[in-house]
């Protein structure tokens, strides 16, 4: 009985020992566990708004015809307006031809009026050729010189005492105007002057002979007549000058202008300077020359002034020699204005 209580015992405190060495190894469980807090329900708030789905009602025949043909005019315009684009692209490149076209066309009536311009030149070359080949043409000529006392003075070469004594005769020249054109000249005024000087003045003025001393038109060839035209000096000439003159300290100048018209309208002046020293040989010799042309007579006194400056054909008895013919100068002018031009000393 003792054995069965003391194996009780035994047995009881091996399972509080077991119970224990459990408690330590596991920790304590509530048997009645607090259940977690629920989340609170967001939706309906700013936080998360609720989103309404619209279920659409189901569409009547009518409102599927309306959408079919509202897809069909759009499908309409979409191909009209690629039309249009097509179009528009190809006006653009019309347009691009045109602009080349008149490009080109420019071009040619450049080119047209360019030619045009040349034949015009080459007509009015042409026409101003034939007018210088026709035109009339006057000419001075010396046709003799009453010098002879000059050279005289030669013979008192070693008698300074007579220096302040006048030559015996007379000085001055005969001269004729010669047309040496193809068609008549109109002489519409003449003037000349004969002067002693060392050097002639590029300015000079003189009055015109008036009323003209010979006839007014020279047909082709024609010459005035002769000995009617009369240049002197306006005093006798010492014994001195006339030893200067030969020693080509002092000169006679003999100039003068003829204002004329031709048969195609045009206005010319001859001016002309003759010169009589030592070294002329004996007698007056061309020193230079001018011709110029007017404007036409029916135009505006106002026009440009064309000049013109060329030699005659043919000087008989003026230019003895090359060498003594001088370059031939122009300057603009009229019969009215005072002779002023720029000669070479010969």
């Amino acid at each position: 009985m003792r054995a069965k209580a003391f194996i009780g015992i035994a047995m009881f405190l091996v399972l509080i020992s077991y119970s224990s060495a459990q408690s330590q190894q596991r920790p304590f469980s509530n048997p009645h566990p607090v259940p977690p807090p629920v989340a609170q329900d967001q939706r309906g708030t700013d936080q998360q708004p609720l989103s309404v789905k619209i279920v659409p009602a189901e569409k009547t025949d009518a409102e599927r015809d309306d959408e079919q043909k509202h897809r069909d005019n759009e499908a309409k315009l979409s191909a009209s307006a690629e039309q249009l684009a097509r179009f528009a692209y190809g006006l653009f490149l019309v347009g691009i031809a045109q602009l080349l076209l008149f490009a080109v066309q420019l071009w040619f009536i450049g080119a047209s009026f360019r030619d045009a311009r040349k034949a015009a030149e080459a007509a009015k070359l042409n026409a101003d050729a034939l007018i210088d080949a026709e035109r009339g043409r006057i000419f001075v000529n010396i046709e003799q010189d009453t010098a002879d006392a000059i050279r005289s003075a030669a013979r008192h070469a070693n008698s300074p005492e007579k220096d302040g004594n006048p030559l015996d005769g007379s000085v001055g020249l005969f001269y004729g105007l010669k047309n040496y054109g193809k068609t008549p000249a109109i002489i519409r005024e003449l003037g000349h002057q004969l002067v002693l000087a060392p050097e002639l003045a590029t300015e000079r003025e003189h009055s015109p002979k008036t009323p003209l001393p010979i006839e007014s038109v020279l047909g082709p060839g024609e010459q005035t007549p002769r000995g009617t035209l009369v240049c002197s000096f306006d005093r006798k000439i010492t014994i001195g000058e006339g030893k200067e003159i030969l020693a080509l300290r002092n000169a006679l100048w003999f100039y003068g202008y003829v204002a004329y018209d031709d048969t195609f309208g045009f206005g010319r002046e001859l001016r002309y300077v003759f010169r009589y020293d030592g070294g002329t040989g004996g007698r007056f010799r061309l020193h230079s020359f001018q011709e110029l042309q007017s404007q036409k007579r029916d135009e505006d006194e106002k026009s440009t002034v064309t000049v013109a400056a060329d030699e005659p054909r043919a000087i008989p008895d003026a230019v003895p020699n090359k060498e003594d013919s001088p370059p031939v100068s122009a300057s603009v002018s009229s019969p009215e204005q005072t002779i002023s031009d720029n000669e070479t000393r010969s």
